[in-house]
Formats: C-alpha cells, sequence, structure tokens
C-alpha cells in the first residue's frame, strides 16, 4: 500500500486501489504543515513502520508565494520559497517515520476567484512551481529525503486543459497512472 497525506491533489488519488489517502483539513500548505501535527502523527500512527508520502506545495506555488513577493516588493521569489521548503522538510525530518515527498503537481488554470490583492498569471505561477519542485528536489536531496516528481511528462511547460479534471486538479487517470508507474 502507498500511504500519502496530501492537499486536494493527493485527495484525487483515493480512487487508487494500492493508496491509502489522507487529506488534511483545508488550507494545508507546506509552509503551514506544522500546525497539523498531532493529525499527522494520529493518522501515521495506523502504520507508524511504513513509508508516507507527502505531497503539499501547490497553494504555496499557487497563491502565497507570488502574493508574499508583490507585498514585500522582491523581484525574485526565490528567498520565500527556500523559506517554505526549509519549513516543510525540517517538519519532515522532525518525524520518526519513513516519509518521502511528491513534487508539486503543474499547475491548471484557475483565475483568481478569491480576490487576492496579487495573483499570477498561469505562467508565472508555473514557473513558480518549477523553482519551487528543483529547490525541494535538492533540500530533499541533503536530507535523504526521497522525492518523486509524479508527473515528470508534464514538467517545464503548460499543461494542456485536457489532462486536467477541473481548473486546478490534474485527471484522477492521469495522476492514477503517474503514481503507479512512479512508486513502488
Amino acid at each position: 500500500m502507498i500511504n500519502i497525506i496530501g492537499d486536494s491533489h493527493a485527495f484525487r488519488l483515493v480512487e487508487c486501489k494500492t493508496a491509502r489517502v489522507y487529506w488534511l483539513s483545508v488550507p494545508s500548505t507546506a509552509h503551514n504543515l506544522f500546525v497539523h501535527r498531532d493529525d499527522i502523527k494520529t493518522i501515521i500512527d495506523q502504520y507508524p513502520n511504513e513509508k508516507w508520502y507527502f505531497w503539499y506545495g501547490d497553494i504555496d506555488c499557487r497563491i502565497h508565494i507570488y502574493l508574499k513577493q508583490c507585498q514585500l516588493g522582491l523581484d525574485r521569489p526565490d528567498s520565500l520559497i527556500q523559506e517554505t521548503i526549509n519549513r516543510y522538510v525540517s517538519f519532515l525530518t522532525s518525524l520518526p517515520y519513513s516519509v518521502a515527498v511528491f513534487a508539486v503537481p503543474p499547475e491548471g488554470f484557475e483565475e483568481n476567484i478569491y480576490g487576492f490583492e496579487y495573483y499570477a498569471d498561469r505562467q508565472t505561477r508555473q514557473e513558480i512551481t518549477d523553482l519551487f519542485n528543483e529547490a525541494l528536489r535538492l533540500k530533499c536531496s541533503e536530507e535523504s529525503i526521497e522525492f518523486v516528481d509524479l508527473t515528470p511528462e508534464f514538467r517545464y511547460g503548460l499543461v494542456e486543459r485536457e489532462c486536467f479534471e477541473d481548473d486546478v486538479h490534474m485527471r484522477n487517470d492521469i495522476l492514477i497512472d503517474c503514481l503507479t508507474r512512479y512508486v513502488k
């Protein structure tokens, strides 16, 4: 069984027969995952000797990093990305369990439906996601945490609408296929 704790992207995998999927309350982000420590411990304690995959970062990349970048007047998001990843990975390394990380999935088509003061266009959101995933891959390597990109064939470019179930989430069948190919 593949054990996954994540945001709404992880929940897309609930139909996968070889996965146990847990979706924490909204909003849960890579940056604030530590606030869910007790809930995560309760979940993992059901199968404490198994590996647990974490899938977070979409909300950070889609909304928060760009918003904060503009509010602070930063030219680039790199420092905000690194701060988020440091918090995320620090939390994961504090857990006394076997953990791994999934890359943030490609950006979808969602517009600024929440009315944020600053909201990046799709291309910019994808650039932030690509930077985030590369920095996350490096940090995981430094900390000996397995990093898995479930959707490598969709990287470094904008993914076509037909690959999405809605404006944010890739289609379930694509994600389940990727999960069965890249996680053993």
